[in-house]
């Protein structure tokens, strides 16, 4: 389905009732994703939260990076994703890599694949549409792998920091925190199956893919 404005606002833009939540989950789950899908998912992917000297939250992962190509597709379509067969993976709507700009009118997105490191600005067009710009092409002696960075209001800083705190004690491989430290206390599962998790105590819920679903008591 190719992203129309009237689309992308329904779709995207008022998809998420916590954005900012929303963008920490869906930018480590994609990166999560990606070291699976190179096969090193057990190697913690990078995490700067931020601080008032550095009001920026981003995500480094040594995945597979993204071609020129590729960053054209998954910033211009919705319902298309190459995880919606992969019950291992968290994503499966294509969805998530556009989350941040429900908090933001842009974000930056840094792909490093085969020695070049490629930059775009992922914003709205002048058509309320959103675009990855190139920003430059660059050699680079770092791994393959992605890099999504998005600038954090001054004032939410600290929110980020509480609701990383929140959603990282889930994932199965704790990424690699740099910027505000956090202290992360995981919990100890009930019941596990394949790819999934049930919770009691205080709140209760279900972990289905790095992911924690509430559960409600009368349901």
């Amino acid at each position: 389905m190719e992203v129309s404005a009237k689309a992308f606002q329904i779709l995207i833009a008022k998809l998420y009732s916590d954005r900012i939540r929303a963008v920490i989950r869906e930018i480590s789950t994609n990166a999560y994703d990606s070291h699976l899908a190179n096969g090193n998912a057990e190697e913690p992917f990078l995490v700067h939260l931020p601080t008032y000297l550095e009001p920026t939250f981003w995500v480094r992962d040594y995945g597979t990076g993204l071609s020129p190509e590729e960053i054209n597709s998954v910033y211009f379509t919705v319902f298309k994703s190459s995880k919606t067969e992969d019950e291992n993976s968290t994503g499966c709507l294509g969805l998530g890599s556009k989350s941040p700009l429900t908090y933001a009118d842009s974000f930056m997105v840094e792909s490093f694949q085969n020695g070049k490191r490629c930059v775009y600005g992922v914003h709205y067009n002048d058509e309320n549409l959103p675009v990855a710009t190139p920003m430059g092409t660059f050699d680079t002696d770092e791994r393959n792998g992605l890099k999504v960075s998005v600038a954090v209001q001054s004032g939410d800083c600290g929110i980020f920091v509480d609701k990383a705190t929140q959603i990282f004690k889930h994932f199965k491989v704790m990424p690699e925190i740099i910027g505000t430290k956090i202290n992360i206390q995981s919990r100890t599962p009930t019941l596990t199956g394949d790819g999934w998790a049930v919770f009691n105590g205080g709140n209760s819920g279900v972990v289905m893919s790095n992911v924690y679903y509430p559960l409600r008591a009368d349901s």
